[in-house]
This record gives structure tokens, sequence and C-alpha cells, in this order.
């Protein structure tokens, strides 16, 4: 459920908005603490970030992901 709130919202929230929720949902994630969210929702969610039209939304996923020792290259 919150996942698809975020999608929602991620269509109307301003860059400075987005990045800090994108920093939230991938810090969730890759700590493993996503309540009852399924991991590859959350995972779908974060892929459409890779599309954001501003750079320092995709960037604060990238940073997400290298802070992260358990951040996997697939």
């Amino acid at each position: 459920m919150m996942v698809k709130s975020f999608l929602a919202w991620m269509g109307t929230a301003q860059a400075q908005d987005r990045a800090e929720a994108v920093d939230i949902l991938a810090q969730a994630y890759l700590q493993g603490s996503l309540g009852g969210e399924r991991p590859e929702d959350v995972v779908a969610a974060l892929t459409t970030v890779l599309d954001d039209p501003t750079p320092q939304v995709r960037r604060t996923l990238a940073t997400a992901a290298l802070r992260s020792a358990s951040a996997a290259l697939t």
C-alpha cells in the first residue's frame, strides 16, 4: 500500500521532497525494514526513480546504494 501511495505522490512532489522520500525508501529496503511491503514492490518503485527528471533524485538513490554494504550488483 505504501508503494502505491509513494508512486502517486512522486508525480506531484517537489524535487527535494522526492529526493528525501527516495532516500528513506531506499534505506528501508536496504536495511530490510519494509514493514508489510513486499521487497519486489519496493524494488519496482525504486526502479521508477531511475527515470526521474531531476538528477538530484536519481543521485540520492545512487548514493543510498553506495552507502550500503547490502547493495549488490546484479
